[in-house]
C-alpha cells in the first residue's frame, strides 16, 4: 500500500510543478512581449488587491505591481485567513494554482469580493 501512496503523491507534485512552470513561463513571454499584469486590473477597475499566498507566484506578483497604481493592501495565507474578513478591496488573487479551488471555497464564506486565480490573470493579458 505504502508504493501507492508515493505514486501518488509524486504524480501530484508533477502536476503541481508542471503547471507553475507552464504558468510561469507565459508569464515571462508576456513581460517580454510588454504585456503586465497591472493592466488586468486596470481594465477590470481592481484598485485595491489582496494576494492569497507567500510563495513566488506571490513574491513575483508584488515586485511586478511595486510601482504601479495598483495596491496591495495584504498579503496572507492559510495562517492568517480570517484577515481577509473585514477587509475592503477590489479582489483577492489566489497565487496556489494547484489549489486554488480548495483555497476559494475557504474564503467564500468570509468574503463577498471576487476571488481569482493568478493564472487566469497571466492567460488573459
Amino acid at each position: 500500500m505504502m508504493g501507492n501512496e508515493v505514486c501518488e503523491n509524486s504524480e501530484v507534485l508533477s502536476n503541481k510543478f508542471g503547471e507553475m512552470v507552464i504558468a510561469m513561463n507565459r508569464w515571462i513571454e508576456n513581460l517580454q512581449n510588454n504585456k503586465k499584469i497591472d493592466s488586468y486590473f486596470t481594465r477590470k477597475k481592481y484598485r485595491k488587491i489582496a494576494v492569497y499566498g507567500t510563495s513566488y507566484f506571490s513574491k513575483n506578483l508584488q515586485r511586478e505591481l511595486q510601482k504601479t497604481d495598483i495596491i496591495i493592501d495584504l498579503v496572507f495565507d492559510r495562517n492568517s485567513i480570517d484577515m481577509i474578513a473585514n477587509r475592503e478591496v477590489d479582489v483577492i488573487v489566489v497565487t496556489s494554482l494547484y489549489y486554488y479551488y480548495e483555497i476559494r471555497e475557504q474564503l467564500m464564506p468570509i468574503t463577498n469580493c471576487p476571488i481569482i486565480c493568478i493564472d487566469d490573470i497571466i492567460y488573459k493579458l
